[in-house]
């Protein structure tokens, strides 16, 4: 990996999974069939956002996917709740290192503190990079993706990806503009899920108002 990956990158930048082993040779069919599986991948994930799944159910399709797609070694959400603090909702494998149960380690927190505040997706380099002096560590010895993911008038979600490989600086870019695009199937998910809860909620009590009615009536 490039010692010049910075914390941010451009998510409109172009970039290419193909490039994540500058130099390399690949098989051209091999390559193209690489594409139509992210493509496809990209499709099915992108068809989630539109889902009546469960929050449950959603991230049991949508995280695994995401995974596949950009062959990462661990992906994971991340909630900050009304009170501040930070919840792990879903993962797959995300490291020990990371998290002690719901909620993340001091070190990783402060990483995704920082992110959440600025509001910018970031590449945060691997703990062997050096990176700015102000910015928080990576436990990891592996290069991690966050994006936040804003709902309504915060950024209340984060969406973390472990990559096994980054490659160079456009091979990066390319990993974070997907990254986003998946954070914003996350958030299209997300807020029509809450207009479903709402209007639920709101039919569960017209109902009930009416049935209060109803028998307040009949006496």
């Amino acid at each position: 990996m490039s010692r010049e990956s910075p914390w941010h990158s451009d998510p409109s930048s172009t970039g290419s999974f193909s490039e994540a082993v500058p130099g390399a040779s690949f098989d051209v069919p091999l390559v193209e069939q690489a594409k139509n599986d992210i493509r496809s991948l990209a499709n099915e994930i992108a068809g989630l956002a539109t889902s009546r799944l469960s929050p449950a159910d959603f991230y049991d399709a949508f995280l695994p996917r995401v995974r596949t797609a950009m062959g990462a070694a661990a992906v994971a959400v991340w909630r900050l709740r009304d009170d501040g603090q930070l919840n792990l909702d879903a993962h797959q494998d995300l490291p020990a290192e990371l998290h002690d149960g719901r909620t993340p380690n001091p070190s990783h927190a402060a990483i995704l503190t920082a992110v959440l505040a600025e509001g910018q997706p970031v590449v945060a380099p691997p703990r062997t990079v050096s990176s700015a002096p102000d910015r928080p560590a990576n436990p990891l010895s592996s290069a991690l993706i966050l994006v936040p993911i804003r709902i309504d008038e915060r950024f209340e979600y984060l969406l973390e990806v472990v990559l096994t490989s980054t490659g160079g600086p456009t091979s990066q870019r390319g990993y974070l503009r997907f990254a986003a695009q998946m954070s914003d199937v996350l958030a299209d998910y997300i807020r029509r899920w809450r207009l479903r809860e709402t209007a639920e909620q709101r039919r569960r009590s017209e109902l009930a108002e009416q049935c209060l009615l109803e028998v307040a009536t009949a006496q």
